[in-house]
């Protein structure tokens, strides 16, 4: 849910964002579900790297997949190593790669925060907002009423001031 907040409080967690986000490309094929159906692993040779997945992300996967989404729910509450089963046998199966978009959790680790096609445009809050903001900012007539940033998208209201 979005709620409003001061231009200067986004920026901050916008910022914070940035600073954390890492992104993988990886072929299919080392990409690996794990039995409790929400952590991902992405194997290169000896080196790996787990994410903890959210809401978004895995249901990327699923839908990357072909797998339906109340199917997917009902597998990850009742059945989740038969969800990673599903999930493994399609990565399998493709023969392309996937970029995963995580944020460095520190002593929590990668979360996993999206599942994308490799061609994806990486760009992010803060390069929106970068962007946005000289343009409007302390200009006349214009005014910045509100932003809010949630999991999954930005919000930023300016309004034309009619003079």
């Amino acid at each position: 849910m979005k709620t409003d907040e001061s231009i200067q409080a986004v920026m901050t967690r916008v910022s914070d964002m940035h600073r954390k986000r890492r992104d993988f490309i990886s072929p299919a094929r080392n990409l690996h579900m794990q039995a409790d159906g929400n952590t991902l692993l992405m194997e290169n040779g000896s080196a790996s790297m787990a994410f903890r997945l959210n809401d978004l992300s895995l249901g990327q996967i699923n839908s990357a997949m072909g797998i339906p989404a109340k199917y997917a729910e009902q597998m990850l509450r009742q059945k989740p190593d038969l969800l990673a089963t599903n999930i493994n046998a399609w990565l399998a199966d493709r023969d392309q790669n996937y970029m995963i978009r995580s944020y460095d959790e520190g002593d929590r680790g990668m979360l996993g925060r999206a599942f994308l096609s490799d061609r994806y445009r990486r760009l992010d809050n803060l390069d929106v907002a970068e962007a946005t903001l000289p343009l409007f900012a302390g200009k006349e007539g214009f005014e910045i009423v509100s932003a809010a940033v949630t999991e999954r998208k930005f919000y930023l209201k300016i309004v034309v001031l009619i003079l």
